[in-house]
């Protein structure tokens, strides 16, 4: 069964049986069991999706992009903390650091970037050091 409060974050998820629910709504949970046990989905329908608050400001989306392309341009392999220091430089905020994935997905996808095996610890003092991923250029290895 699952309960629906008045907002997405509401949401109370109890224990059930039974195997795609349904919110009024048009949200689902999908239980099914895979290779490393059960698994749980849950699918936002189009209100929800729409309805999701933006990650990142658009304007540093766009800087954050552009970085990307130049970095790729200059370098064989580098990691996000220089995307972020390029973007700080400009000295434009809003850059929520969820929104980095969607700019590497989509220099990914656009195929300018490899994901590698490597990583290194961040320099950023707010990543304490933390693992980041090596991208590859694809622009600089043609």
């Amino acid at each position: 069964m699952i309960q629906q409060g008045r907002k997405l974050a509401d949401l109370v998820l109890v224990e059930s049986k039974s195997d795609g629910e349904e919110l009024p709504c048009g949200c689902r949970l999908e239980r099914s069991l895979g290779p490393r046990g059960p698994e749980v989905r849950f699918t936002f329908c189009a209100a929800h999706r729409l309805a999701t608050p933006k990650v990142a400001d658009p304007r540093w989306r766009g800087l954050a992009d552009e970085a990307v392309r130049q970095i790729v341009e200059e370098c064989d392999e580098f990691t996000t903390d220089e995307v972020w220091t390029r973007v700080n430089l400009t000295g434009v905020s809003g850059g929520d650091p969820r929104g980095m994935g969607a700019v590497m997905d989509a220099a990914m996808t656009a195929g300018l970037i490899a994901r590698t095996a490597k990583t290194v610890k961040s320099t950023r003092p707010e990543c304490h050091g933390r693992p980041v991923r090596v991208w590859r250029s694809l622009a600089r290895s043609k």
